[in-house]
């Protein structure tokens, strides 16, 4: 019976970002105002890639040794196959600093994933870096091409 209620829940809570339309204003800022919503390759892309981070979090991905990168898929709005975050630790907690709404999880929308990343957060702070990530085929090709010296 809870776990019927708590589905029910999340079935109607569901956040739906339709292909088609853009992403309404209030999912663009933060609560406080700043930018949020960081790149959307738009509505008439059918691999659309939407991420959503701020200012602080870009600072915390250049300067953590580890990014962990996560996949959800069961949370993922309508209409996007999966949830993509970058995870670092900050203050001695792992936090989620970036969320990318993923309507498909093929190497082509990694590639493009990464590619913005790495201009965003610029290669050479990557370096230094050591990415953990599952074994998901797509997602470990993309990371080899834009970041090369990573571990």
């Amino acid at each position: 019976m809870m776990n019927s209620l708590v589905t029910s829940s999340r079935e109607t809570n569901n956040l739906t970002i339709v292909k088609e339309y853009d992403i309404s204003y209030e999912l663009t800022k933060t609560t406080r105002g700043k930018k949020f919503l960081f790149y959307d390759s738009g509505i008439h892309d059918e691999n659309r890639i939407v991420v959503f981070t701020t200012d602080e979090n870009i600072l915390h991905l250049i300067n953590c040794k580890i990014m962990i990168c996560g996949y959800t898929f069961k949370s993922a709005p309508k209409n996007f196959e999966q949830i993509f975050t970058l995870q670092c630790n900050v203050r001695n907690k792992n936090l989620p600093l970036l969320y990318c709404f993923m309507k498909t999880k093929n190497e082509y929308s990694y590639n493009k994933l990464f590619e913005w990343l790495s201009k965003e957060i610029k290669e050479e702070v990557i370096k230094e870096k050591n990415i953990i990530l599952d074994f998901e085929r797509a997602s470990m090709n993309a990371l080899k091409k834009f970041f090369t010296s990573s571990k």
